[in-house]
């Protein structure tokens, strides 16, 4: 029987594909929230605005969660989690500057605003997610000093 990687914690590291399903329910959740407020404002509009705003946090935190389960058992796991960073910051704050300036309904809909809410709520997420997937200690840090 094949023994389950742990992380220094010592419990178990959570499979790619597990924090991936995980991210994407989070994700979801979080943009049909945005779903449900951006309606009744905005009408078709606002869905579009929510749903683009969902779908390129999913993006980003997607390949975010990506680069770090790819580098994460090595001497790269920094270099991993700095460079999803910079994928998980840097797409949505693009997609929303961009569609801010170029897509006249969806800004009166709020997209950027809607973004950076799918962005808060899906951080917090792939934060707590990517913490398990690398294996770090979840309660009290452990006294390596």
């Amino acid at each position: 029987m094949k023994e389950q990687a742990t992380g220094i914690s010592g419990k178990p590291r959570l499979r790619a594909l597990t924090a991936g399903l995980w991210l994407t329910g989070a994700m979801l959740a979080v943009t049909l929230g945005v779903c449900i407020y951006a309606y009744p404002r905005h009408g078709a509009v606002g869905i579009a605005a929510a749903l683009i705003a969902g779908f390129v946090n999913w993006i980003g935190a997607m390949g975010a969660m990506s680069l770090i389960a790819v580098l994460r058992g090595g001497p790269w796991v920094i270099h991993g989690l700095l460079a999803g960073m910079l994928v998980r910051t840097g797409l949505p704050l693009f997609a929303g500057l961009l569609l801010t300036h170029l897509a006249g309904p969806l800004a009166g809909a709020g997209v950027f605003g809607m973004i950076l809410v799918c962005y808060l709520v899906g951080l917090a997420a792939e934060t707590l997610i990517s913490v398990r997937l690398i294996g770090l200690p979840t309660g009290q840090w452990a006294q390596t000093a």
